[in-house]
């Protein structure tokens, strides 16, 4: 069994999340937590992390980060205290935190999920109008804010499992598991 590791700092105040990118023809697995003082913090490896491989980004979230990663890319999503949403490029230097704004009529709530597949990434987040809203972005252009209705009472989850499929789900205020393809 290996050993666990932790960051610097042992208070996170949000579920952690990770992710898989490459660089090359390596794999690393990247993980982001938000930490006690409301900040980013990340770690990427390829075998164990280390706590001195954790770094601080800054930030203020409201929400837990969103890992997304692929080919040369990999990207955090949150929610700031203002209610935007932001992407963070890990790979950047220095990783480079910008604002995709929100839906223009409703606000956005709890954690964020985010998935890729090629050059697509596709992000969720609940809004306060309970329904899941969604932003996907081809290349660098992204896409206008679309509601896909709902009536959810948790954060989504998503995963592509092909280039032609993209697996969403949330709980429904009837506390089951709703899915769309």
């Amino acid at each position: 069994p290996r050993a666990w590791s932790r960051p610097p700092h042992p208070w996170l105040t949000s579920a952690p999340a990770v992710g898989v990118f490459y660089e090359g023809a390596t794999a690393h697995l990247l993980a982001a937590v938000r930490g006690y003082e409301g900040g980013l913090w990340l770690n990427r490896y390829t075998d164990l992390p280390s706590e001195e491989d954790w770094v601080p980004l800054g930030g203020n979230l409201a929400s837990a980060p969103a890992v997304a990663g692929g080919m040369d890319v990999a990207e955090v999503f949150y929610l700031d205290a203002g209610g935007d949403l932001y992407s963070v490029d890990v790979l950047a230097d220095p990783p480079l935190a910008q604002s995709i704004g929100r839906p223009s009529a409703v606000a956005l709530t709890l954690d964020p999920a985010a998935a890729r597949w090629g050059a697509r990434t596709d992000v969720f987040v609940r809004g306060a109008d309970s329904a899941v809203w969604h932003r996907a972005r081809q290349g660098s252009t992204w896409s206008d804010w679309e509601s896909l209705g709902g009536f959810t009472t948790s954060s989504p989850a998503a995963v592509w499992q092909s280039s032609d499929r993209l697996d969403l789900v949330v709980r429904g205020y009837d506390g089951a598991l709703w899915h769309r393809l």
